[in-house]
């Protein structure tokens, strides 16, 4: 392409010069309209070229980025090789040993967890039936309940489902710091030092990755119990509020079958609150132990596949990188005189 940049620039100096005068005789008012014309063209079509090259020299250079990433996999062969495969098999399992102790311990605490958030919610209902459902002469429990009575118990039941509530929140988020202690992230980071054994684009990447999961698992941890991954959701007294402010808006009696409705609705919002808090912990937890077994895998099999190569193939493509590497500098440099 050098010889279109010196021919066309010899035209365009040839059309400066007649210009100037510098042709004698050739200096009549029509060649130097033509020479006007043609300085113009001349010009656009450097231009084009310009860009071109410009364009060309761009590309060039991602080809050689391209190239180096394909010498940084080929330097990494070795180091991948190295590694003891008994040593990554006990990595994995560790990982795996710990993600099974998180799991049974999230189990466990969740049992516990909720039956006795059930046992204070149900001695708490039972406290109210006790109290305002009890006929003090007859000893025997009434139907519903009006007048006094209801106002009575419209006035303790809120201040009992909060006590339930907020008691039930303390439980899960020990049970959430349980959980995170369990984590142990010398795991995940132990599996650091084999990324840094690959080239720099892929340890960039997964290095990124496994921060980035850690970030969210930290996030996570202490963000408020309403907030999950993919929405919110309502402790237990904004879940049974809505029936407890009917009841404050009532004017006819409250009946006994409403008031056990109300109990069991509550008992199994105690549980539904547990499960999506834990599991959605558990998940972010889960993504971390995923990548780390996913990370191994990769790396083993690639490791298998590096060891099945000979000598002879490194050798070879070596030599080929190293061409290919010679034959882009030079059309590198003949961009660059071009451009000069």
């Amino acid at each position: 392409m050098n010889e279109y940049f010196t021919s066309l620039r010899a035209i365009a100096q040839s059309s400066t010069e007649l210009l100037a005068d510098q042709y004698h005789p050739a200096d009549s008012l029509e060649i130097k309209q033509s020479a006007t014309t043609l300085h113009r063209s001349i010009q656009l079509c450097l231009d084009d070229l310009l860009r071109t090259q410009l364009q060309l020299g761009r590309n060039l250079i991602v080809c050689v980025k391209a190239l180096d990433q394909s010498e940084a996999v080929w330097q990494s062969k070795q180091q991948v090789i190295e590694v003891s495969n008994s040593v990554m098999l006990e990595e994995v399992g560790k990982i795996s040993g710990c993600w099974n102790r998180i799991q049974q311990l999230a189990v466990q605490q969740k049992v516990e967890v909720i039956a006795q958030a059930k046992q204070e919610w149900s001695q708490q209902i039972e406290e109210l039936k006790e109290s305002f459902f009890l006929n003090v002469k007859t000893k025997q429990y009434r139907e519903g309940i009006g007048w006094s009575d209801k106002d009575g118990f419209r006035r303790d039941l809120p201040g009992k489902v909060v006590s339930v509530s907020e008691n039930l929140d303390s439980k899960i988020k020990e049970v959430l710091n349980h959980l995170s202690q369990a984590f142990d992230t010398k795991h995940f980071n132990a599996a650091q030092s084999f990324v840094d054994l690959l080239d720099p684009k892929s340890k960039l990447q997964l290095t990124k990755k496994k921060k980035s999961l850690l970030t969210e698992v930290g996030d996570g941890f202490d963000r408020k119990l309403d907030t999950l991954s993919d929405g919110h959701t309502l402790d237990l007294s904004q879940g049974v509020h809505y029936k407890i402010e009917e009841w404050r808006q009532r004017f006819g009696d409250i009946s006994w079958e409403e008031v056990a409705k109300f109990r069991d609705e509550g008992l199994a919002k105690i549980e539904q609150r547990v499960e999506l808090v834990i599991n959605d912990r558990l998940a972010m937890l889960q993504k971390v132990v995923k990548w780390a077994l996913t990370f191994y895998n990769y790396f083993l099999n690639t490791q298998k596949r590096y060891q099945q190569e000979t000598p002879e193939q490194r050798t070879a493509e070596k030599a080929w990188i190293d061409q290919q590497r010679q034959q882009l500098k030079q059309l590198l440099a003949s961009v660059e005189i071009s451009l000069k």
